[in-house]
């Protein structure tokens, strides 16, 4: 399919839109107007765009297909109330975008609204807890408690994002928001060096100015998140008495444990869906089937209320009923720099 002046087709209905476009027979072929349409606007592009499909297999598909860098915003545990991991990359990669989308302009972010629609971390408090570093500051009195408490995990050697290693005055670590690991010198607290370096190698590669750490969780231990957690653990009838008291421990030491995704609400004052990242006003959203993505999301909130109902009444996991997971709904009432592709099926 040839898509001629293609800027000027996407372009046109971003700016008068929300407006629907029609004659695309599935997703990917979207690729080649969307590729042309970006290569053309990279020079005065100021705003992110967040392309929006019906489903994580669907996200999948079209970012491997996809050749433009972007950002991939996908569902750390798909299935909340079993017993499957919790993907700690896939957080990894939302922290990333999330950073990048209060941040900065000209990103590609490709999602779905059941990942979207996760309750998380509020972009007020994300921008609280993200702090801009200097030649010559203060780093933490204590590193260790503070990283740990960010959600940083020490290791040896720091490999990928979200860890870090203490070594003397040297302290590598490797935010969510860098490309790269950092390693900074210290003297006492301050900051003496700062420097990026190789994954593979371990040898710096340049030296930096700066640096910005964000958390490395959507859930992490404060004063007040801690004291809601402690009575909620407290105030129920919790039958797996040995889950209970080692995550009572865990809280009271603000040692991360086993289902914590679980309880993200309690943790934040007013937790927010992922999808609060994006300005209305600073993002153009290309949805595909926009009413096939309302019918995913409502298919998979009723699974995890069926979930729900299913689980026995002195377990743990009903202390977190689905409107402590998921947001209520899924709306793009709010972006009028909207596009709809709406797929023919031939």
């Amino acid at each position: 399919m040839i898509f001629p002046k293609a800027h000027d087709v996407v372009s046109n209905a971003f700016n008068f839109g929300p407006k629907s476009i029609t004659g695309i027979s599935q997703a990917l072929d979207f690729i080649p107007l969307l590729n042309e349409y970006l290569e053309q606007s990279k020079t005065q592009d100021l705003t992110n765009h967040l392309i929006i499909l019906p489903d994580e297999e669907a996200c999948q598909s079209f970012s491997k297909r996809f050749l433009n860098n972007h950002n991939l915003i996908l569902n750390p545990s798909p299935q909340p109330y079993s017993d499957l991991l919790f993907s700690s990359k896939t957080m990894l990669n939302r922290i990333k975008a999330f950073y990048r989308a209060l941040n900065t302009t000209g990103q590609l972010f490709i999602s779905h609204p059941a990942a979207l629609s996760l309750l998380t971390i509020s972009p007020t408090e994300f921008k609280e807890f993200t702090e801009n570093f200097e030649f010559a500051d203060n780093f933490f009195n204590d590193p260790t408690e503070t990283l740990m408490l960010l959600g940083y995990k020490p290791t040896p050697f720091v490999e990928s994002p979200g860890q870090f290693s203490e070594k003397g005055g040297i302290i590598d670590l490797y935010s969510p928001s860098e490309d790269n690991p950092v390693r900074l010198s210290l003297f006492g607290n301050e900051i003496e060096s700062i420097h990026s370096y190789s994954v593979d190698t371990q040898r710096n590669l340049s030296e930096l100015e700066r640096f910005t750490l964000t958390p490395a969780a959507e859930c992490f231990y404060t004063e007040q998140g801690q004291k809601r957690l402690l009575n909620l653990l407290h105030n129920n009838k919790v039958s797996e008495h040995e889950w209970k008291t080692k995550s009572i421990d865990s809280v009271r030491n603000k040692v991360f444990f086993d289902k914590m995704h679980l309880f993200m609400s309690s943790f934040w004052q007013e937790p927010n869906s992922a999808l609060s990242f994006f300005d209305p006003k600073k993002t153009n959203v290309i949805c595909f089937d926009y009413k096939e993505c309302e019918k995913k999301f409502n298919h998979y909130k009723q699974e995890i209320e069926n979930d729900y109902e299913f689980i026995d009444e002195s377990s743990y996991k009903r202390l977190s009923p689905p409107h402590n997971i998921l947001a209520e709904t899924f709306t793009l009432k709010n972006y009028q720099s909207l596009i709809d592709v709406t797929p023919v099926f031939i």
